[in-house]
Formats: C-alpha cells, sequence, structure tokens
C-alpha cells in the first residue's frame, strides 16, 4: 500500500497534466460553443506546434520554450485560415459535413507529417529536461512545473478576455443565442472565426510545453482528441469551469492508473472512467439538465 507521500507525488503529478488537458479541451469547448463544430482534428494540430517545435531546434538549435514565439502565432493563423477558407463553407449545408471535413484533416496531417519528418518518435530537449524542483518531501519535473504554470496562465487570461472584455461578452453572446446576437449586430461569423483561430493557437502554446514531456509522432493527436472530447464532455458541453475541473480529474485518474497497472491496462482505466462517470452523470460535472 502506497504512504501518503507517494499519493500526494501523484496527485501533483497528476493535477499537473491535467491542467494541460483542460487547457487543450478549452480550445475545442469554445470551437463548439459558439459555432457547433466537433473538430476531430483537435488534437493534430498540437501536433503541427510539437513538429514545428522540433524544426526550430534542429534549423536554430533553439530551446522549445522559445519556439512558442513561432508556433503560436503559427497555429492561429493556420485556425484562421482553416475555418475561414475551409470549413465555414461547409458549415451551413450540415454540422456533420463540417465535422467530416475535420476527419479529412486527420489523414492530411498525419500524413503530411510522416511524409517530412518520417514516422519514427522525436524527442525535443531543453534546457530544463532533467532538473527537478523539490517542494519538501515533493518532487516535480521541470517541464511539469512549467507546463502547468503556463496552463494556468492561459487558462486564468482566457477567463478574463470572455468575462471582461468586449470580445468576450460578444463571444458568450454567440453561445448563449446566435440569432439573438446576430440581430444586436454581433458578426458571429467574424467570431467564429477568431475563437477557432484563438482555439488552435493554444495549441501553439501547448505543443512546445509538452514537447520536453512527451515524444511527438504524427499520431499523438489522436489521444488528445479523445482526451478533449472526454473532459469536454464530462464537465458539461459548453461549460468551461466544467471543462477545466473534468480535465485535472482525468489528469488524477491517468496519474493513478499508471501508478497502480501495468501499461497496457493503465491505459483503457481513464476511458473506463469516463463511461462509469458519464452513466452516472449524463449531464456532466456542471452541465445543465
Amino acid at each position: 500500500m502506497p504512504n501518503t507521500i507517494v499519493l500526494l507525488q501523484i496527485a501533483l503529478q497528476g493535477l499537473m497534466i491535467g491542467s494541460v488537458y483542460a487547457l487543450i479541451a478549452l480550445g475545442m469547448t469554445l470551437v463548439f460553443s459558439t459555432s457547433r463544430l466537433m473538430n476531430f482534428a483537435h488534437g493534430h494540430f498540437m501536433a503541427i506546434a510539437m513538429y514545428l517545435s522540433l524544426s526550430v531546434y534542429t534549423l536554430l538549435k533553439l530551446d522549445p520554450y522559445i519556439s512558442i514565439l513561432v508556433t503560436v502565432p503559427v497555429l492561429l493563423a493556420l485556425g484562421v485560415i482553416f475555418f475561414r477558407f475551409i470549413v465555414i463553407r461547409v458549415a451551413h449545408l450540415h454540422t456533420l459535413i463540417a465535422a467530416q471535413v475535420t476527419l479529412a484533416a486527420i489523414w492530411i496531417i498525419e500524413g503530411t507529417l510522416s511524409m517530412v519528418y518520417g514516422p519514427d518518435v522525436h524527442t525535443v530537449p531543453s534546457f530544463v529536461g532533467a532538473s527537478r524542483v523539490h517542494f519538501g518531501p515533493l518532487t516535480v519535473m521541470t517541464p511539469h512545473l512549467v507546463a502547468f504554470l503556463a496552463a494556468v496562465a492561459m487558462g486564468i487570461a482566457l477567463f478574463w478576455l470572455l468575462q471582461r472584455t468586449g470580445f468576450g461578452r460578444s463571444v458568450r453572446a454567440v453561445v448563449q443565442n446566435r440569432d439573438a446576437a446576430e440581430l444586436m449586430g454581433i458578426r458571429v461569423e467574424r467570431i467564429q472565426i477568431l475563437v477557432f483561430g484563438i482555439g488552435i493557437g493554444l495549441l501553439g502554446l501547448i505543443g512546445p510545453l509538452v514537447t520536453p514531456i512527451m515524444p511527438a509522432t504524427p499520431y499523438i493527436g489522436l489521444k488528445t482528441t479523445l482526451f478533449a472530447f472526454m473532459i469536454m464532455v464530462f464537465g458539461g458541453i459548453g461549460n468551461l469551469l466544467g471543462t477545466v475541473l473534468s480535465g485535472l480529474i482525468l489528469g488524477l485518474i491517468e496519474a493513478l492508473a499508471l501508478f497502480f497497472f501495468s501499461g497496457s491496462i493503465a491505459a483503457v482505466v481513464p476511458f473506463v472512467a469516463f463511461i462509469v462517470l458519464l452513466v452516472l452523470r449524463p449531464r456532466g460535472i456542471l452541465g445543465e439538465p
């Protein structure tokens, strides 16, 4: 039976990873809330950011954290272009058609990354890669701490943007009632484009943050999208606070599973927990009945 210190260590690790999961899912939740689009390629855009970070390191020998200066604007622009010139042209036909466009983007992104970088696993070293930070008896890998602090800071900034700015009020109006927002003079299509760009731009931040923690593969996007989808649903679809809470819960579940079970079983535990929790509370943690 593990002692208290070990359990606290596991919980701390899980909360840090969970905060990153929550930030990834926040982007997906925002996009779905404003445009009713399920972006199945969400995690694959994070893969693009990870490989951009790898390219910056390979070509310029710059730390992945510095590559954020490149990945964020590139992913933001990529998100705006993808939504403005591709998704929005078919979104008015049927929600499923737009979703199928994002499904097609999965194979395009995976195939392109495999062709350019190869199917092998790639790691991006960082100057803090092997360092640790001690909090009394607890020890945290510095890359995990950096990712956690950045996720918390971006989460706070995102909530401030939505609650305290005119743009945020417009986003909330579109979320509550798109037709009414349009009648009030809000340019709904513009809001949707910008929100999609912000959601993808967040992945441009997260990609370099996680490269010192997890290796980059062309297929890492699938797990990322699945986790983001589970977090969004269990938190209560469209509820940002619920998304954050469920992201932390999923991080804790994953950390405990990795400690108590073997690798193959541990990988299944978060999905089993998702099914159980959804059966017990179908509307999610903070979702409306």
